[in-house]
Formats: structure tokens, C-alpha cells, sequence
């Protein structure tokens, strides 16, 4: 704190830096006993505030050693699961490489099972056939005597002048053997080969795959009716896409139901004006409740649920599917 500056009335105080309120020694160190004692105060305060600290560390010690090891432990098997899924991964990629062989020896193996198996039928048929003809003439013949009048020589005549009997109703119709598949090896789209088999990926799904799929998905959820009456007709919009089930309705306060949300603001019958379709979906779009809309003669209605589904002829039905945020 002191420097070399020019003294003033005291020499005492001249290597120290002084304020213009200091003119003596005794200032100078009035100042320091005030400055000081600030100062234990505050050291006095962080003291106290560290003895505190340093019991709640001593409290909070155990529990962040129990947490410790609990992830630890939670690591351990996050470890353990993701070693098991790498290794079932691998050993699907490994099947999926080997799937072409197995393929390959399966229909051959297949054919040769299928032509053995014809084969002996074959020989088992002729056999039956003889067999049939042989039949049918002693039944002939035993036909021609009766126990009273005898050979009825006329019968036994007929029997004799039989070349040969039917034998097509034996006849058997044999499967068209299948053309062997081409076969190529390829992961999921989305799966990379990670365990050394160097195997391609599969190209992403086309989007109306993808639709399929979901729409396909979400099928499941609904109403048995309205799985009947889905069709593979897409309209986008912006917040996802909107599936169509045709000549379908669900009953709304017309009906004495709850499906309804509110009307469209394009009023009437717009079921053949995309651009006013296309304001209706994107109202259900901006309204966070609304699950799809029905497109009818007299107007378009907004639904909220799927209760009480029906069939109604000229009624068109679009189910929204949400893209994910």
C-alpha cells in the first residue's frame, strides 16, 4: 500500500499513499484500524459461511456417494444391454448375409422334396388306376349272374365288349412348382453394417409407402368400420396428411353425438374445390383438438373424436395424420 510520494507534515507518513484527508500519522492509521476491522468482519462472515458449506458437504457426502454408485451400477447395465443389442445385431446382419445360401439350398431342397413326393404319387396313381379297372370289371362280371336265372349271357357279353374303363376321376393336378425368387442381400433402411459383413442398405421407402405404413398403423386403433371403409387416398396439408374413408360419417350434434369440433368457414358443398378443401384442412391443422373433417353436401365439419362411426353415402371422411415436431 505505501509508495515513495512527496511527504507532508509528518515525515512519518511520507512513504505511504495518503489521502487529502490524511495529515497525520494518526489518520493514516485511523483509517487502517477501520479498514481492518471491516476486514475481520468479513473474513469472520466467510468463515461462517464456510463452517456451513463444509457441513452441508459433510451431509450431502453420503448421499452423492449413494448416487455415484447407483449410476454406476445403472451404467454397469446400460453397458451390459448395449453389448446384447450389438450382438444381436450382428447376428441378424449375419443372417441377413447368409440369406441368399440358405435360400438357394432351401429351394433346392425344396424342389427335390416336391418331385420325389410327385413322383411316387405318380406310381401310386397308376398302381390305383389297375387297380380301379380291375374293380369295375369283376363288378361287372358279378353283375352278369343272378341267383336264380344264372350268367345272364347278354350281361357277360356287354362286360366282355367293355375295352376299358374311366380311370380320370384318379387323376391327379399337381401345384405349378414356383419360379426361384431373385434374391438380394441388403439391410432395413436406416441399419448400418457395423459388424464387418459389408452389406448394403436398403434406399428409403417412397413417401406413399411410408403413408401406407402409418396410415396402416393407426388403422388399428380405430373402429372396426372405419378400417373397412379406409382407402389409400392422401391429401396433404400442412401440419401432415389427411387419409380418406369414403362414404363413412361419424355422428356429430345432428345426430345426438360428440364428434363434432365447428364448422368450416368454407360453407356449402366444396367437396370438388381443392382450394377451399385446402382451407378446410388447414383449419383442422391450426386447431389443436381437431382429429380430421367430414366433407358432405351441405357443408364440412370438423371432428374432435371418432364416436359412433357409420356408413353415409356422399359423405367423405379425412383422418389427420400429424407429421412429429
Amino acid at each position: 500500500m505505501c509508495k515513495n510520494v512527496e511527504a507532508t507534515k509528518d515525515p512519518a507518513t511520507g512513504v505511504c499513499k495518503l489521502l487529502p484527508t490524511m495529515k497525520t500519522r494518526k489518520d493514516w492509521l485511523t483509517a487502517m484500524q477501520i479498514h481492518f476491522e471491516k476486514t475481520v468482519e468479513t473474513l469472520d462472515g466467510e468463515e461462517k459461511q464456510c463452517e456451513k458449506v463444509k457441513t452441508n458437504l459433510t451431509r450431502e457426502e453420503p448421499l452423492c456417494n449413494a448416487k455415484i454408485s447407483a449410476t454406476k451400477t445403472k451404467k454397469g447395465q446400460c453397458d451390459t444391454a448395449a453389448a446384447d443389442v450389438t450382438r444381436k445385431k450382428c447376428v441378424f446382419i449375419g443372417g441377413v448375409g447368409n440369406m441368399c445360401v440358405e435360400y438357394d439350398s432351401c429351394y433346392k431342397a425344396a424342389i427335390k422334396s416336391y418331385e420325389e413326393f410327385t413322383n411316387a404319387t405318380a406310381q401310386r396313381v397308376i398302381s390305383r388306376k389297375l387297380q380301379w379297372r380291375m374293380l369295375k370289371r369283376l363288378e361287372c362280371l358279378v353283375g352278369a349272374y343272378d341267383a336264380k336265372k344264372g350268367i345272364d349271357k347278354d350281361k357277360l357279353k356287354a362286360c366282355a365288349a367293355k375295352a376299358k374303363y374311366d380311370t380320370s376321376n384318379l387323376n391327379m393336378v399337381y401345384p405349378t412348382i414356383p419360379k426361384k425368387a431373385e434374391c438380394k442381400v441388403a439391410l432395413p433402411h436406416g441399419m448400418k453394417d457395423t459388424c464387418g459383413s459389408n452389406l448394403p442398405t436398403k434406399a428409403p421407402p417412397a413417401k406413399q409407402q411410408v403413408l401406407e405404413e402409418k396410415a396402416e398403423r393407426e388403422l388399428k386403433k380405430l373402429p372396426k368400420i372405419m378400417q373397412v371403409k379406409a382407402t389409400k387416398k392422401f391429401l396433404k396439408a400442412k401440419c401432415g396428411n389427411y387419409q380418406k374413408f369414403k362414404d363413412f360419417n361419424v355422428k356429430g350434434a345432428e345426430e345426438k353425438g360428440s364428434s363434432d369440433l365447428k364448422l368450416c368457414t368454407e360453407t356449402g358443398d366444396i367437396r370438388a374445390d381443392e382450394e377451399k378443401t385446402q382451407k378446410c384442412l388447414t383449419e383442422c391443422c391450426d386447431a389443436v383438438e381437431c382429429v380430421g373433417l367430414v366433407f358432405h353436401p351441405k357443408g364440412t365439419m370438423l371432428k374432435k373424436e371418432w364416436s359412433n362411426p357409420y356408413h353415409r353415402p356422399g359423405f367423405d371422411t379425412y383422418k389427420l395424420m400429424r407429421d412429429k415436431k
